[in-house]
């Protein structure tokens, strides 16, 4: 699969995830070798740029390493860092000064976990997670230009048929409680 991250002056970034996935790039219309193997079994590669052409790249990566990511900068990729054992199906945004959130989906899709890149360095997760939900997909993370941030997901009950919409917002180095913005959505849209 590939997946396109974004252009950046003259550089185009693609995530490229087979069976292994790797990382290739665009310089001048020339394909860079894949610098890093990020792992076997690698799947929901997303990435992020922050137009100055610096990057990040956060994936899953099965066999119990859960969610991965790595930064680009100065034209050569970080090392991967493990971001949290038991998270998949991430989501990255990217401000112009290289500043990153990623919310991911966390314990088979019932808690919604985050973590920042700050100089190079993704946080932590948190010890609590930003909510806990009956079954969660389609989450989805944006930056602004000064380093706020916002992340909406969606919780779904699959007994009643029914959804929520919850969103939070990123600022000072912290989120909001998450409120219920949107209910009674169709849990499978087509």
């Amino acid at each position: 699969m590939i997946r396109y991250i974004s252009k950046t002056m003259s550089r185009l970034i693609l995530v490229v995830s087979l069976l292994v996935g790797n990382i290739s790039y665009l310089v001048s219309d020339a394909w860079q070798q894949p610098p890093t193997n990020f792992g076997t079994l690698s799947s929901s590669m997303v990435g992020a740029t922050d137009g100055n052409g610096n990057a990040v790249a956060a994936w899953f990566t099965g066999g119990g390493a859960g969610t991965r990511a790595s930064y680009y900068s100065n034209g050569a990729w970080g090392p991967i860092q493990a971001i949290d054992p038991v998270g998949s199906s991430p989501s990255v945004a990217m401000d112009a000064s290289g500043t990153a959130l990623m919310i991911y989906e966390a314990q088979s899709s019932t808690e919604i976990r985050t973590s920042y890149l700050s100089g190079g360095t993704w946080t932590t997760p948190p010890p609590a997670p930003l909510d806990t939900v009956l079954f969660t997909n389609r989450s989805s993370v944006a930056m602004n230009g000064s380093g706020g941030g916002v992340a909406v997901w969606s919780n779904t009950d699959f007994l009643n048929n029914t959804g929520v919409v919850r969103s939070s917002f990123f600022s000072a180095g912290s989120w909001s409680a998450p409120p219920t913005i949107a209910t009674g959505i169709n849990p499978n849209p087509n």
